[in-house]
């Protein structure tokens, strides 16, 4: 997998990147003992079952089996190869990687990469030179201080029709690059291409790892459109992120909450203000693709909406992506048709933090309009609004809610609880109905170790992979005395991971590099996944591993003289023979006798 890269490149990586700070970036992470904890970003997780060790540099899924390290982890979350995780993770950390010709999809996303930063410094040094005097003075109207100019890297295009490409072609890029990086657009006359932005103040729109991935543009004229933001490219997908998610991540792990905005300014203006966990779309609605970004980083969405009927149709847009999700979700209404940006600068923060606190949840919000206020004395009204109301409860994943909600609806339109519950069951049966016959993509399959396996033996493997146990007494013992295949196969790579000449008390390898090793074993790598992060209670881990060890050295010795029992009386041994076995058989009787002495070791234990 990594033999593209040299093992000091990769080292490097592993080195200045900790995993807790990389995963915590799509997820919430809650300390737990030695590990960390939260929702698995790779299935429909509703009980934190995804675990990360600080030590050992790796994560495991208990629900879905996935494992492995940091490049593991965002080959899998950003559906992409190894080489493409090792740019992303080497551009992270600074570090520079030997150009690899031979790659040209990694080559042409580095460039495109390129492309951007250098993008980003021109415009910033366009909005501090000369010609950028309207963006400064339109930035001061908005009265963003120089210091969130500085924060969101904010800049200027300028007017002329070639000026950012005239910069980044004398650097080196192509038209053709240029063009792939949405920068430029080619001329309809097919002759040449001009600057995609021009005289626009410009929002660098960045990735979770703060690598600039687009641009929005607002104009400084009368021109159309007012705002205007890259296309899509290989880097970037307006559907997928969220501009501030960057900046915002910290505050948005912190507090749980995350509010969605509609707009650059509005997301600048309340971040200066002190409101950090808020972000905005980039021009769309929400998408599925956001949820994926958000939902295993928060327990709670808060949508900043004007309350015209142009925003109510925004939320009610949103109904179908919130309501499978355990998920609080509320709805905040803007006072007097102002926009967050507006109402931070007119009225202050506290203004905006109020609208917050008024939110309402998302579910009571639509089942208002789906049943607004009024008469409701005839049956056909009744019907149109339970109509109206009914797929929206259904959808509901939280019973409770559901229930809770379905009492208001009865309520409102007069009608008894009963009746409604049979609507809604008779709505849930049609959709089950509906369903049959779709075929759902089975789960992952889960790690080896999930599947029952002597604890004893999972113990001590989870203690050589975690390096709580020295080499020595496994060495002593042999590989051989694990029965599970698996538990084998990684207590075989932790042995060859350190000199096979080392002392008798040598450490194993860390549990990353032993996971690097296991290449191409899947069971065997995901296993050391799982093992990395092994719970213990750290007043009894050391006699725990202790005792597990002499427990598999009391059940070799075990076999072995049940071994020598069948040995004397299935063959026809010479009578000198039969003695020396017999006496064999004494010495190990001996042996296991002094050891659940020492060790305190139930006699049950022994070959169960």
């Amino acid at each position: 997998m990594g033999k593209a890269f040299s093992d000091d490149v990769l080292r490097s990586i592993r080195e200045r990147i900790d995993l807790v700070e990389l995963v915590g970036a799509y997820v919430a992470l809650k300390r737990t003992g030695r590990n960390a904890v939260g929702l698995c970003p790779f299935h429909a997780d509703k009980r934190p079952s995804f675990t990360v060790s600080p030590s050992k540099q790796l994560f495991h899924c208990f629900g879905c089996g996935a494992g492995g390290d940091l490049f593991r982890f965002v080959m899998q979350r950003e559906s992409i190869g190894f080489p493409e995780a090792v740019q992303l993770l080497a551009r992270k950390a600074g570090i520079p990687l030997p150009d690899r010709a031979e790659d040209g999809v990694d080559r042409r996303r580095q460039a495109l990469y390129d492309i951007h930063a250098a993008a980003a410094d021109h415009f910033r040094r366009k909005l501090s030179g000369r010609g950028g005097e309207a963006a400064r003075r339109y930035l001061h109207e908005r009265r963003l201080a120089p210091e969130t100019l500085e924060a969101f890297g904010l800049g200027y295009a300028a007017s002329s029709w070639d000026d950012l490409s005239a910069a980044l072609l004398a650097k080196g890029w192509t038209a053709a690059q240029l063009e792939e990086a949405g920068v430029i657009v080619p001329r309809a006359s097919g002759g040449g291409w001009y600057d995609r932005f021009r005289h626009r103040v410009i929002c660098p729109i960045r990735d979770v790892h703060r690598n600039v991935v687009a641009f929005g543009g607002r104009v400084l004229d009368d021109t159309l459109p007012k705002y205007l933001n890259s296309p899509d490219t290989p880097i970037f997908n307006k559907g997928r992120h969220l501009f501030g998610l960057d900046r915002a991540r910290e505050a948005v792990a912190s507090t749980g909450t995350l509010v969605v905005v509609e707009g650059y300014f509005d997301v600048m203006a309340t971040h200066q203000a002190g409101c950090v966990n808020v972000v905005a779309t980039l021009g769309t609605a929400l998408t599925p693709a956001h949820l994926d970004a958000i939902r295993r980083l928060v327990t709670r969405v808060v949508l900043v909406f004007d309350p015209d009927p142009a925003g109510v149709r925004a939320a009610l847009r949103t109904v179908d992506l919130f309501t499978p999700l355990d998920l609080r979700v509320d709805v905040a209404s803007l006072p007097g048709g102002k926009d967050p940006d507006r109402l931070v600068v007119e009225e202050g923060a506290d203004a905006f933090r109020a609208v917050l606190e008024a939110s309402r949840p998302l579910i009571a919000f639509v089942l208002d309009q789906m049943a607004p206020p009024g008469d409701y004395r005839s049956v056909d009204a009744k019907k149109a609004a339970a109509a109206r109301a009914i797929p929206v409860l259904a959808a509901l994943a939280n019973a409770i809610e559901r229930d809770h909600y379905r009492g208001w609806l009865a309520d409102r339109l007069q009608v008894s609880d009963a009746s409604l519950r049979d609507a809604l069951a008779g709505h849930r049966s049609r959709d089950r109905s509906g369903a049959e016959g779709v075929r759902r993509a089975p789960p992952a399959r889960p790690l080896a170790p999930s599947s029952p396996r002597p604890r004893a033996e999972l113990v001590v493997a989870a203690a050589l992979v975690q390096g709580r146990l020295g080499l020595g007494r496994v060495r002593a013992l042999g590989t051989s005395a694990f029965t599970d295949p698996v538990l084998r196969e990684v207590a075989e790579l932790v042995c060859s991971s350190a000199a096979s000449e080392g002392p008798l008390d040598a450490s194993p390898a860390s549990a990353s590099t032993v996971w690097a090793l296991a290449e191409g074993r899947e069971d065997a790598a995901r296993a050391i996944a799982e093992l990395a992060v092994f719970g213990w209670a750290d007043e009894e881990a050391d006699k725990e591993v202790d005792d597990c060890v002499t427990e598999m050295e009391i059940r070799c010795l075990d076999v072995r003289m049940q071994d020598i029992t069948r040995t004397i009386t299935e063959l026809e041994l010479k009578a000198e023979r039969v003695i020396e076995l017999q006496q064999e058989q004494h010495r190990l009787k001996q042996a296991i006798e002094r050891l659940r002495e020492a060790k305190q070791v139930p006699a049950r234990a022994v070959g169960g």
